[in-house]
C-alpha cells in the first residue's frame, strides 16, 4: 500500500505542478486508455437505470476472490452484483482465459502485487473481459470479447442488443 501511495504522490505532483502542462497533457491523453476499468464499471453503473427499463440484469464476473471482489464493489460503490469466479472455472468454458506473458509476471512479482492474495493461486491465469448478453431463456445472444484488454464495449452499444431482443 505504501508504494501505491508513494506513486500516487508522485503522479499527482508531476502533473499538479511539476511538469509542463503541454507534457502533462499528452501523457495523461496517452494513458487513458490503460487506467483502471473501474471507471468502466461506475459508467455502466450510471447506465443502470436504462438497462433495468429495458428488464436486464447486469452482473459482473472477476477472477478475484471473494474478499476482494467485495472490498472492489464496496470501495467503488458498485450496485451491481460482482460474482467470483475462483481459479476461472467459468471463464475457462468460454474460453475467454490466457496466461500472463513472463515478462507480465516479473513486473507484478518486482512490484509486489501477490497473485495468490487476490486470486487465489498463483497461475497468473486472468480472463480476458467480455461482455456476454444471455436473454430470458438462457440463450447467448451476443458476445464482445478482445484481448486488447483496454477495449470494452460500450454501454451504448450494450443498450442496442438489449433493445434488439
Amino acid at each position: 500500500m505504501a508504494l501505491n501511495q508513494e506513486l500516487s504522490t508522485v503522479y499527482n505532483n508531476f502533473h499538479n505542478g511539476g511538469a509542463p502542462k503541454e507534457v502533462s497533457k499528452v501523457i495523461i491523453e496517452s494513458t487513458k486508455e490503460l487506467q483502471s476499468d473501474f471507471a468502466g464499471r461506475k459508467i455502466i453503473q450510471k447506465r443502470l437505470p436504462d438497462f433495468k427499463a429495458k428488464g436486464v440484469t447486469l452482473v459482473a464476473i472477476t477472477a478475484q476472490l471473494p474478499d476482494t471482489t467485495l472490498t472492489t464493489v464496496e470501495k467503488h460503490n458498485l450496485e451491481f452484483p460482482v460474482l467470483s469466479d475462483v481459479v476461472n472455472t467459468f471463464s475457462k468454458q468460454l474460453g475467454l482465459v490466457h496466461k500472463q506473458p513472463e515478462g507480465i509476471q516479473a513486473f507484478h512479482k518486482r512490484v509486489g502485487v501477490n497473485y495468490k492474495k487476490g486470486y487465489g493461486n498463483e497461475d497468473y491465469e486472468i480472463p480476458f473481459p467480455a461482455t456476454i448478453l444471455v436473454d430470458a431463456k438462457g440463450v447467448v445472444r451476443n458476445v464482445f470479447a478482445d484481448p486488447d484488454i483496454a477495449k470494452r464495449l460500450e454501454p451504448d452499444n450494450a443498450l442496442e442488443w438489449a433493445n434488439a431482443l
